[in-house]
């Protein structure tokens, strides 16, 4: 008897509620669980330290609204943005460095305009529409309107079906991102998962910054920094702070610190990084057990927002460029597909019918 109302006590209580329904997804359902990789953007930090205000009004006004213009919706609109990465299966192959990116909003959220285009189809997975492009990227969803998210179908799927990850970081991003104050913009970037970007560091190392290479199993794990306000609330100031993590103090991380020491050589000596120049002669470096350490206090944040007033309309353009040249893409090969259907050939008309001949002339006969 008891046996039977304890398994009768079970089945009601994990029995689900009348009316109950699937809690909202958030931000971190999306996140890769035990995470190794994180870019994030504050935009709401941005406006409490007053460092937005102070950027907005050194007359980057222009830059943005064409930004928003391509994004679909004002960036006040906007909290965070949030980028994690890690390794992700593939068919029949090892796996390879994937991401999803998310953005929050404190109102809603327009969505690219281009998102109407042919490059991309609407496909239905959990009650959300998925905009997948066509020929391969990121797909585009917004699981309410506060709420996009940008990554590979096959990475947002699981999520959408009601299977939600916990997002939680791991430890190495919790030693790096954990009781920093004033944080704007945070990046840890794990090289041992992203070997893709590892290849392009050693690559710039070899090239333009005198051949430099790291010993073999001593190249560096993790590269990692942050952009913050410091000093006061009334005239804050803005740190930018770049570290690489090697696994040993040996000769990668002595190797690192020559490659610091070349860059910026060569940014000295290089005409269109004027504008820098007096930033370069502030930077400091420290070494800290197996961390390379970079920093630099740009200045007050009206002085940072003049500087990238500057520089943005080359990487808008750069951006709008890519944008372009992907659409093009994508309105070349839905031109080409259009090409290889051939019409059929028009059907042929019937002949015409023959005409009737014509009676023969007999010969007369006389009588």
């Amino acid at each position: 008897m008891l046996r039977s109302l304890l398994v009768l006590a079970v089945a009601v209580l994990s029995a689900p509620v009348a009316g109950q329904t699937t809690p909202p997804l958030r931000a971190r359902s999306f996140y890769f669980d035990d995470f190794r990789t994180i870019v994030q953007l504050d935009v709401r930090a941005l406006r409490e330290t007053g460092v937005w205000d102070e950027i907005y009004a050194s007359g980057i006004k222009l830059t943005l609204s064409m930004v928003q213009e391509q994004f679909g919706f004002d960036v006040d609109a906007l909290d965070r943005l949030t980028m994690t990465g890690g390794l992700v299966p593939t068919d029949g192959g090892p796996r390879a460095f994937g991401s999803v990116t998310v953005l929050e909003g404190n109102d809603e959220l327009g969505r690219p305009s281009d998102l109407d285009s042919d490059a991309y189809e609407v496909v239905e997975v959990g009650g959300h529409q998925v905009y997948s492009a066509r020929w391969g990227g990121d797909a585009f969803v917004a699981p309410s309107p506060r709420l996009q998210v940008y990554g590979e179908p096959a990475l947002l799927r699981p999520v959408l079906e009601g299977r939600p990850r916990s997002g939680l970081p791991s430890p190495d991003v919790m030693a790096f991102t954990a009781g920093k104050q004033g944080t704007l913009l945070q990046w840890v970037l794990d090289l041992e998962q992203d070997r893709e970007l590892l290849g392009q560091l050693e690559e710039l190392m070899k090239t333009e910054l005198g051949g430099l290479t790291w010993p073999d199993g001593d190249a560096p794990t993790t590269l990692a920094g942050r952009v913050a306000a410091t000093g006061d609330d009334y005239d804050p100031h803005v740190l930018l702070e770049v570290v690489l993590r090697h696994g040993t103090a040996g000769a990668g991380l002595e190797r690192s610190e020559a490659a610091g020491r070349a860059a910026l050589a060569a940014l000295r000596k290089l005409p269109q990084a004027r504008l820098f120049w007096p930033l370069i002669e502030r930077v400091e470096y420290e070494r800290s057990g197996t961390d390379a350490t970079w920093r630099v206090d740009l200045g007050r944040a009206r002085n940072v927002g003049g500087l990238l007033t500057s520089v943005s309309p080359l990487l808008f353009l750069g951006f709008s460029t890519v944008r372009v040249v992907q659409q093009a893409a994508a309105q070349q090969v839905i031109e080409v597909v259009e090409e290889e259907v051939e019409p059929p050939p028009p059907a042929k008309k019937p002949p015409p019918p023959p005409l009737p001949k014509k009676p023969e002339k007999r010969a007369g006969g006389g009588g």
